[in-house]
């Protein structure tokens, strides 16, 4: 019901402003939360161009939120990624554009979403010590979901704290903890860290 909300209300914003990109990348990252990543991927990198051009790319928090959508929908396509992926240098590239910004909550994404490269190139040593950092950051800038979700990918191989990481992300209103975090979060497919 609430996805069919979000829909509505994306259709009704195109309806407006066919050309709006922040409408646009959006409705890919309505995509994804139906799981339909090559689609969301396809309709933001449609969209990167025009985004990058916009009057809006200059605000800070807007541009920092469309980098990590972009980054998500990257790194949900983790089949098509590998050692010498061009979709891995864009996510790299754009981790470090966030590391740019100089602000606590783009360090902490910048941090999770390079544990998810590193979790694809299968290096799990790196990714538990990036994500760590990462969920200590978003939890300081008050972004209790994406930590939440930092956590219970860091609790994977243990199933006591997976409990406790699940029950923290149900006591923050969601019905379903591993999609949640592997929606917030991707790259880990719930995949313990480890060697």
């Amino acid at each position: 019901r609430q996805y069919e909300e979000a829909a509505h209300h994306v259709q009704r914003a195109l309806q407006l402003n066919p050309n709006d990109t922040d409408v646009l990348v959006h409705a890919g990252l309505c995509q994804a939360y139906l799981g339909d990543h090559e689609a969301a991927l396809a309709m933001i990198e449609g969209q990167w161009r025009n985004y990058r051009r916009e009057f809006l790319s200059q605000i800070q928090q807007v541009r920092i939120d469309h980098r990590q959508v972009y980054l998500r929908a990257i790194l949900a396509n983790a089949n098509a990624i590998h050692l010498n992926s061009p979709l891995l240098a864009k996510a790299r590239a754009l981790i470090r554009s966030l590391r740019r910004e100089h602000v606590l909550w783009a360090s902490g994404l910048a941090d999770a979403f390079e544990a998810s490269c590193h979790q694809l190139q299968r290096n799990p040593r790196q990714a538990a010590v990036l994500l760590t950092s990462g969920k200590e950051s978003l939890r300081r800038a008050g972004m209790k979901h994406f930590a939440a979700a930092a956590q219970w990918h860091l609790c994977q191989s243990d199933e006591d704290t997976t409990e406790l990481a699940e029950s923290s992300l149900r006591g923050l209103g969601i019905k379903r903890p591993d999609r949640f975090a592997m929606m917030l979060i991707p790259g880990f497919n719930g995949e313990p860290l480890r060697d």
